[in-house]
């Protein structure tokens, strides 16, 4: 009786334990599979973001506007040595600018053109 008693004991800590190892294995199953749509999620929701951004700047001037002023430069590289010079003082008057100033021309083009897709270029 008492042999059994004991067996029967040692038997129920086995199970116990190897009913424990079944649920947490279980649990980080589970949440690897929440992990996981949760990155969907947020890829998707990035996704919708960019389309309704698109969807909703397509008919505004703005980021044309900000095309235009970004090629003067450009442009003007191409005019000659007066064209040249301008453009240099320029980039050296920006460069003598507030921080706040050449920050917020960073952020204003990057909604221009997607925060991601900035993001990805200042990467490089």
């Amino acid at each position: 009786m008492i042999f059994g008693s004991i067996v029967s004991a040692v038997g129920g800590i086995a199970t116990s334990y190897l009913q424990n190892k079944v649920e947490q294995t279980k649990a980080a199953g589970e949440l690897k599979v929440a992990i996981e749509k949760r990155k969907t999620k947020m890829a998707t929701g990035e996704i919708d973001w960019d389309q309704t951004m698109a969807e909703a700047s397509k008919d505004s001037w703005k980021d044309e506007w900000i095309l235009g002023l970004w090629s003067i430069p450009l442009i003007l590289s191409f005019t000659g040595e007066r064209g040249v010079e301008i453009v240099m003082k320029g980039f050296e008057a920006l460069d003598k600018a507030p921080t706040w100033y050449t920050a917020s021309l960073g952020v204003i083009v990057a909604a221009s053109f997607g925060v991601r897709s900035a993001a990805k270029f200042f990467k490089k």
